[in-house]
């Protein structure tokens, strides 16, 4: 018996002295064999040690288990009566009320959760008491209260004094103003007046100026938008004229439609078509279309410039299944490309409105309301009556009609707008 220990002892030491230095199992067999028993005895040492791990991890997790199930069952009845008393007291939502009383039922005190429902309920009661304060109120007027301020100074303080003086006999100059009541209106509205011969002018211009001026924004921006050679140039040169100022632009139509030495007239000599020379700018009869067309050329770049950024907004697959269809360039025109402008049209339509109502420094330059009143506007009878006549009253309520003429002209206009959108 102590010979077969002390063999094994020995066996044993050889295998760890043949570990430790390496040698080869081929020049000591036996130690290897001895070196592998020792590893099979600790390699099923290891597996039961294993397993007893692995059971005592499961009796510990069934444990903290039923440890849990049996706390929530205990507690449960104490977390619904907390929750309810929480939300009634602090009127909060009922989730916060739920984590602030699980915490306190299992915890025995307020934990995490419940500071971070505390922390909520605080800065819902915080923020409630600020949006109801006043100085929550007067916060927005405060951002607006710059552009109120120059508005009235400059518009509506404008607007209430003239309204103020249209009922007086302000001469314009003197600081006496006689309250004389509706005596300018009557005056201004009588039958003959001219005011009404005006307000015809005006009507006449709005129609034909709005009209051609985006009928003809409308073709070009449609032409130019097929990328043509040299379509940014002439995007150039139509949108030019919007860039000069009224008053030049009038000084060249005066000196091309002078009736003997304007360019008009002198290309139709020379064309050997003496019979449409004419007087463009002094004969009555075509005095206030010569007057039209100025204007369309000033405004008709900027109608070609709003179409075609509309052009770009359309998808190139409608024109493309158009095409496919057959559809001509005419019958893509009405059926597709105005349809889906009616928002642009409609814009430019208000804008030709209200710019007609506001023509003045062409007509003053050009023919200053004559032959006659033939091109006599709104806005040059009102400089008329309050520049050259003295007259502050009759000026004021000449303003103050045009001012609801274009309200009215505007309303309408939406109010169609809205109708046909519905």
């Amino acid at each position: 018996m102590y010979v077969y220990l002390f063999f094994y002892n020995s066996v044993l030491k050889a295998a760890q002295y043949a570990a430790d230095r390496g040698l080869d199992h081929q020049v000591c067999p036996g130690v290897c064999r001895g070196r592998r028993l020792v590893d099979d005895r600790q390699r099923g040492a290891c597996k039961i040690a294993q397993q007893a791990r692995r059971g005592v991890n499961v009796q510990r997790r069934t444990a903290y288990q039923q440890q849990v199930r049996t706390a929530d069952g205990a507690h449960s009845r104490v977390e619904r009566r907390f929750i309810q008393r929480f939300s009634v007291q602090h009127h909060v939502r009922l989730d916060d009320a739920a984590a602030a009383g699980a915490a306190q039922s299992r915890g025995g005190e307020v934990s995490n959760a419940a500071a971070a429902a505390g922390k909520r309920v605080r800065a819902r009661k915080h923020s409630g008491a600020s949006q109801n304060s006043w100085q929550s109120k007067l916060r927005p007027y405060l951002f607006i209260a710059p552009l109120v301020i120059l508005s009235g100074v400059f518009i509506y303080y404008c607007i209430g004094f003239t309204v103020a003086t249209s009922f007086t006999d302000w001469d314009g100059i003197s600081s006496e103003m006689d309250f004389i009541g509706l005596k300018n209106y009557t005056k201004l509205l009588a039958p003959g007046s001219v005011f009404w011969t005006a307000l015809m002018n005006n009507i006449i211009f709005m129609v034909v100026t709005v009209v051609i001026q985006a009928g003809l924004g409308l073709l070009l921006a449609v032409i130019l938008k097929e990328r043509l050679r040299g379509s940014s140039f002439f995007k150039a040169i139509f949108f030019m004229p919007i860039a000069m100022a009224p008053v030049i632009i009038a000084a060249i139509f005066r000196i091309i439609m002078d009736p003997n030495v304007g360019a008009i007239n002198e290309a139709l000599r020379f064309l050997h078509l003496d019979f449409l020379a004419q007087s463009w700018l002094g004969d009555p009869h075509i005095a206030l279309y010569s007057i039209c067309a100025i204007n369309i050329f000033e405004w008709m770049g900027f109608s070609m410039i709003i179409y075609y950024a509309g052009l770009m907004s359309i998808s190139d697959d409608i024109y493309e299944a158009a095409k496919i269809d057959g559809c001509g360039f005419w019958n893509t025109l009405f059926r597709i490309t105005i349809p889906n402008l009616s928002g642009t049209t409609n814009t430019l339509i208000l804008l030709g409105i209200v710019g007609s109502l506001k023509t003045f420094d062409i007509v003053i330059q050009t023919t200053g309301g004559g032959p006659g009143r033939s091109t006599e506007f709104l806005n040059t009878y009102l400089y008329k009556a309050g520049v050259q006549q003295f007259n502050g009253g009759l000026s004021a309520a000449i303003g103050v009609m045009v001012l609801i003429i274009a309200v009215m002209l505007s309303l309408i206009q939406l109010a169609f707008n809205k109708r046909a959108n519905n």
